[in-house]
């Protein structure tokens, strides 16, 4: 089956084998491949943005990258009282987990996936030096990568080679997503952005 042969409206009527096909086949870790950075996705609900913390964490002790780039935008409902941005919470989260400080390149404007990848790859030439293309982790949590790697795809230089990091979850993988009605809603907003990325011209068709 392809994306484009079905309906924006019918893609929530896909069954939850085809859901997770869609979304997960291609999200897995590349079993020991090395970056430079890791872009760290913001969310803007605190609990989901644990887990990516806690997954960047441990691929940065893993040794497999050198600096973590935590990225986004201050939200209105993130920790009103002390109106940070979600990157400086990942990035205060991370230091209290053992990151080095000067391991961490904060990127403090982005407020969509697009925007993560746009914003951090403009933080990449200001750290590196313009010009510079280095391959990057993308990390996030599994339900949230495929889209990602999409926009980074379309976004991003070509040749920089994406890693995908899915961070460890109970609620957002492969095999758990369909047991929380949040992460059903989820799951159907991912698939009808990627299929209007499709319709747009701005990705190739998948198979699933």
């Amino acid at each position: 089956m392809l994306l484009s042969q079905f309906k924006k409206e019918d893609l929530k009527n896909l069954s939850v084998e085809e859901k997770t096909r869609l979304l997960f086949d291609t999200v897995y870790d590349d079993d020991g491949g090395k970056a430079p950075v890791g872009i760290v996705l913001g969310c803007s609900y605190v609990p989901y943005m644990e887990e990516r913390i806690n997954g960047a964490v441990e691929l940065y002790k893993s040794g497999r990258i050198d600096k973590l780039m935590p990225t986004g935008s201050v939200i209105a409902d993130l920790l009103p009282e002390k109106r940070i941005t979600e990157a400086e919470y990942m990035a205060e989260e991370m230091i209290k987990l053992g990151v080095k400080k000067e391991d961490i390149i904060l990127e403090n404007n982005a407020t969509t996936t697009i925007e993560n990848m746009i914003c951090s790859q403009l933080e990449i030439n200001r750290y590196y030096g313009n010009g510079t293309t280095c391959d990057v982790f993308i990390v996030s949590s599994p339900l949230h990568l495929r889209r990602s790697k999409m926009i980074a795809d379309l976004y991003m230089p070509k040749n920089i080679k994406k890693h995908l990091y899915p961070c460890p979850t109970d609620r957002h993988g492969k095999d758990n997503w369909m047991n929380f009605p949040e992460s059903i809603d989820q799951v159907n907003d991912e698939i009808t952005m990627m299929w209007v990325m499709v319709a747009t011209g701005q990705a190739d068709d998948i198979e699933f």
